[in-house]
């Protein structure tokens, strides 16, 4: 694995690993230098486990070239203006509403369970991945900086998810790296829901970091656990998260579940499993995705007028959101079609998370149409770093044969 997708990971698995520290903390009533200490621990082990490369010259490294480093200063030099641009210093609606205003809880150890309290109007089922890692850093920083936090760590899921697509394609492919890192520098959709504070980039960029780790999983099975663990992050991140998590691991079961790996895969879960179950047992209301199901569940997959709608709106949303995404899809479906090859592990998991993604709409208790409105786009955008880095992955092998040309020798 290349050095830059490390560092990435790393910083995923400490800022996850600080955010389910720090609410157990909370839950067992320790003070907070124990979380200090824990974080520290944490930094420590975590950079020893992750940043040291254990395949040193086991295969071919290609030095960085200054095209390469050109290309993607550049990019990232695009990207950051965009959304700077864009970015608000509290963030957009949901950030303030749900997001923060969770941390808020998340800063008192006397109050904090007040935040299930509301159990009418302020989604208290919403798990915790983001707003504990917020509040265990705000703690420590001054009030006045508070708002920095949310905001940095905004606009690095931004640019750290276009990053980590290139540092693991570019020495495969420079072209087909850089037209990935690009299209993420001009899809206005991305960096606006990117920079505003909600927490469908994190965990668009742990479900990438997951396939990132099974791809390098021949190289040491540490990979394993860290794909294990990013997954069970994607559960306390966001309820969707569980679908994500649920269908990754039934694809990469043979990975996950075999001999030689079950071990790390029960490491890695461990800590966000142990988590999750105790934020779930404070939790008074049912989780968002199941609260729908009643008496008239059967009557709405029956309705084949839901099914129209939800086709409509991905249709406009593909269009308005993602117009260069949808031209690649096609793209890999010819190169599919001519290679005679069916799409790959990768292609066909993100496809049957969006699948699973749409059928929580037919089966919605809120209205339909608001709900199709408020959110399609953004569950949509959740698979837009998958999708890429599955083409990326097909793409990289593209190259155009050499002809062998004879030797002209001199006529005796």
């Amino acid at each position: 694995m290349e050095t830059g997708s490390r560092y990435i990971i790393y910083t995923l698995l400490y800022l996850g690993g600080i955010s389910c520290l720090y609410f157990l903390c909370l839950f067992t009533g320790l003070p907070l230098f124990v979380s200090v200490i824990l974080a520290a621990v944490l930094c420590w082990f975590l950079y020893r486990q992750v940043i040291p490369d254990n395949m040193p010259g086991a295969f071919d490294r290609k030095n960085t070239s200054w095209l390469a480093l050109g290309l993607l200063t550049l990019g990232l030099g695009i990207l950051t203006t965009n959304a700077l641009n864009v970015a608000q210093k509290h963030g957009e609606w949901d950030a303030w509403a749900i997001w923060n205003y969770h941390a808020r809880f998340l800063l008192s150890p006397e109050h904090w369970r007040n935040l299930f309290l509301n159990t009418e109007n302020d989604h208290a089922d919403y798990p915790l991945c983001l707003p504990a890692a917020n509040a265990f850093f705000w703690r420590l920083t001054p009030a006045t900086l508070h708002y920095i936090i949310p905001f940095v760590l905004a606009i690095f899921t931004t640019i750290a998810t276009p990053v980590l697509i290139f540092t693991e394609i570019y020495k495969k492919h420079l072209l087909v790296a850089t037209l990935a890192l690009f299209l993420f520098a001009y899809n206005a959709f991305f960096i606006q829901i990117g920079v505003t504070q909600y927490s469908d980039s994190l965990l668009s960029l742990l479900l990438l970091a997951a396939m990132v780790c099974l791809d390098h999983a021949h190289e040491h099975k540490k990979y394993v656990a860290f794909a294990a663990a990013l997954l069970g992050l994607c559960i306390w991140t966001k309820n969707e998260g569980a679908i994500v998590a649920g269908i990754c691991t039934l694809f990469y079961a043979n990975i996950f579940f075999s001999r030689r790996y079950w071990k790390m895969t029960l490491m890695g879960w461990a800590l966000p499993a142990l988590t999750w179950l105790l934020f779930r047992s404070c939790v008074l209301t049912p989780n968002d995705l199941i609260a729908g199901l009643g008496n008239d569940t059967w009557q709405k997959i029956n309705t084949p007028v839901r099914y129209t709608m939800i086709r409509e709106q991905f249709r406009y949303n593909l269009i308005d959101d993602f117009p260069y995404l949808k031209n690649a899809f096609y793209v890999y479906l010819i190169i599919c079609l001519l290679r005679r090859k069916l799409p790959g592990k990768q292609m066909l998991m993100v496809c049957t998370c969006l699948i699973a993604y749409m059928l929580i709409y037919v089966v919605t208790k809120q209205d339909l149409q608001w709900h199709l409105f408020t959110s399609q786009n953004r569950l949509m955008l959740q698979m837009m770093a998958p999708m890429i880095y599955a083409m990326c992955m097909r793409f990289k092998d593209l190259r155009p044969k050499r002809v062998e040309m004879p030797m002209w020798t001199k006529p005796e």
